[in-house]
């Protein structure tokens, strides 16, 4: 478990891999903080791979300032990535993350809920071959999609999407979402 007002500060290219069960349980006036240990650099990824134990959530929580990470021949494209495990994301801040996704999902069932992503260099959300849950999240200003699903199939409702660099939902290579009361801007 990762105590509330805890500040974990990464080295620019290095990532963390979580293999355990990981609870960063924040609270709204006491958030936990992932961020680069350089002001001016950016930190690799979040890891949750294949060998990850599944119930892992982070709850109260900012990540800014990561990227992404190449690690044995297999590239996590997301500040935090979730790749072939679940987890479950509520008051997640993502912002100022600068690769390819702030939050990237491979065969996963994930859920992100209440959060917000800003200012983010590409895709807020990119699910790639997964399900899971986009409920009820705020997408402001993010560099390419808001949320890019690829041969997905998630349920997508009630997102508030404004000035995404690309599309706020983007829809492609046979993903069946089902979107319910999204708002774009």
């Amino acid at each position: 478990s990762i105590k509330p007002g805890t500040h974990i500060k990464i080295s620019p290219g290095k990532a963390i891999i979580f293999h355990g069960v990981v609870k960063a349980i924040g609270k709204p006036e006491d958030k936990i903080v992932f961020t680069s240990s350089k002001h001016d650099s950016s930190f690799g990824s979040l890891i949750f791979n294949q060998w990850s134990m599944p119930g892992s959530e982070f709850q109260d929580v900012i990540i800014e300032k990561g990227k992404d990470f190449l690690w044995k021949e297999r590239f996590y494209s997301g500040a935090l990535s979730a790749y072939n495990t679940p987890v479950k994301l509520n008051r997640v801040i993502f912002r100022n993350n600068k690769g390819d996704d702030a939050f990237n999902a491979k065969y996963s069932n994930s859920i992100v809920e209440s959060s917000v992503f800003y200012d983010n260099a590409a895709d807020a959300i990119d699910l790639d071959f997964s399900a899971g849950v986009i409920r009820n999240n705020i997408f402001v200003r993010n560099g390419n999609d808001g949320i890019d699903v690829g041969t997905s199939l998630p349920l997508i409702e009630g997102n508030w999407i404004e000035k995404s660099g690309d599309k706020a939902i983007s829809i492609g290579e046979e993903s069946k979402p089902i979107v319910n009361n999204n708002v774009f801007y």
